[in-house]
This record gives structure tokens, C-alpha cells and sequence, in this order.
């Protein structure tokens, strides 16, 4: 797990070469906006600076493996911070995929029905 740290409290976390935006709660813990889990870091990350944050999102990718039940939006379609685009369901829960802020989904990658694995390419976006 690297930290590309934007400012103080949001960073960029890139796990498996995947870049997912994140909240620092605390010294050890962040929380991951597009898949709104809390996880818990160790000390030894590597951090880097960034200046463009709009490169950085250009994918949601899946934080879990699973299928999925739903796939809540469209291609071409703008969304709003917090819209559910995706529910996967993963040993027998549902998990919600959130729009991380207000997006363009630019294109579609998995249908009702799919069975992914984590970092499988769910959607491509374009930060709004």
C-alpha cells in the first residue's frame, strides 16, 4: 500500500496498482470513499506528492470479490457525490459502491449477474 498525499486530511491510496481516495481518520486508520471502508495503516508507507487529482480517478475498480446484484447507473450519465452506482454481494452481504464526488460515467464494465474479483474494473469515470 503506497499514500500520494493531496493535502492534509485526503489522500490517494494505491493498493494492487489500483488508486482509491481516502479520508485520514487518525495515525492508523483512513477511510476509502468509493468503497466506505475504514482500514487500518502501518507506518512504514511510502508517501509521494501529486499535483493533479483529476488523472488519478478515472476508474472504480472492486475493493471485494463477489457478484453483482445491481448496477444502479448508465453509461453517459452524470451522478452526485454519494449516489449508489453498484451493490455487489459478497459472502452473503450487500455492499454499495458510492460515487466518491459528482462524476460522468463515461462506460460500463460489468452487468447484474457478474461474478468479479477485487480490482476488476467496474466503471470508467470523469470527475466532474
Amino acid at each position: 500500500m503506497e499514500l500520494i498525499k493531496q493535502n492534509q486530511n485526503i489522500v490517494f491510496v494505491k493498493i494492487k496498482n489500483k488508486l482509491y481516495k481516502a479520508k485520514v481518520l487518525n495515525k492508523s486508520t483512513i477511510f476509502l470513499f468509493n468503497t466506505n471502508q475504514i482500514i487500518s495503516i502501518n507506518q512504514n508507507l511510502k508517501f509521494s506528492f501529486t499535483k493533479k487529482e483529476e488523472k488519478l480517478e478515472t476508474k472504480i475498480c472492486s475493493p471485494i470479490c463477489g457478484r453483482i446484484i445491481n448496477v444502479n447507473v448508465e453509461a453517459n450519465q452524470k451522478v452526485k457525490s454519494g449516489t449508489n452506482l453498484v451493490t455487489i454481494e459478497s459472502m452473503k452481504m450487500e455492499n454499495d459502491i458510492l460515487a466518491p464526488s459528482n462524476l460522468f460515467v463515461k462506460n460500463i464494465h460489468i452487468k447484474p449477474g457478474d461474478l468479479i474479483k477485487e480490482g476488476d474494473v467496474l466503471i470508467e469515470i470523469e470527475k466532474i
